[in-house]
């Protein structure tokens, strides 16, 4: 038996046309329908870029490394942003490659430092899990003020504000909150496809954030989003 790679019929071996569309695409003459489905099916998360500058920057280093890119238009919060996507075997390779990319642009975009008397915001969350970061300001005697908007799917989220005269040392709090965190809730994560517990939070349309395996790209929801 043959099998039509246009509907998937299974004819005869000396058929010349299928008994179930009519074509004489069979399986020498190229994948069936099905099996490009399942390519798509792989696709996984590589970045979320609000820059347009920045997904060429990606685009242009994967390319020449024949990594296929899938982009879309996102909207998280009020901002636009676009999502890059690879095949599931190529995320770990296309993240070593843009590693380098990334690093170059991060630095690019760091502002000028506050002047003392301006607020910057030195945070954004979930609104439900800013208590332990705000207790962390007070224990460091850093003065802080909250603002809390309503996104588009309905999730609070609060931005944390301190002076620019503390500016740093706020900073310096949320990043070692944030590697605690890291290292604590997240490690204890482990990917059900590969094992590993090499875990980030990246933004999600639906759920807001979700666990993403940094080696095989599979993601899966937060325990407070499930």
């Amino acid at each position: 038996m043959k099998k039509c790679t246009y509907c998937g019929q299974e004819c005869e071996d000396n058929a010349v046309n299928c008994s179930g569309c009519g074509l004489d695409t069979f399986d020498s003459d190229g994948p069936a329908p099905a099996e490009q489905g399942d390519e798509a099916d792989d696709l996984v998360t590589l970045r979320y870029c609000p820059e347009p500058a920045q997904v060429d920057q990606i685009v242009s280093v994967l390319d020449p490394a024949g990594i296929d890119t899938f982009t879309s238009d996102r909207l998280l919060g009020d901002t636009d942003h676009t999502l890059i996507q690879v095949h599931q075997p190529n995320f770990r390779k296309a993240k070593d490659l843009i590693a380098e990319i990334e690093a170059a642009y991060d630095r690019a975009a760091v502002p000028e430092p506050p002047a003392p008397g301006e607020q910057r915001v030195i945070a954004s969350m979930v609104a439900s899990q800013t208590g332990e970061l705000l207790e962390r300001l007070k224990q460091a005697g850093i003065p802080f003020e909250i603002r809390t908007s309503t996104q588009e799917m309905g999730l609070e989220e609060t931005e944390v504000l301190v002076l620019g005269s503390d500016f740093d040392r706020g900073c310096d709090v949320v990043e070692a909150w944030a590697e605690e965190l890291r290292g604590g809730k997240s490690a204890k994560v482990s990917c059900n496809q590969c094992g590993s517990q090499n875990m980030a939070v990246i933004p999600h349309d639906m759920l807001g954030s979700v666990f993403q395996c940094q080696d095989c790209g599979l993601e899966f929801p937060r325990p407070g989003n499930m």
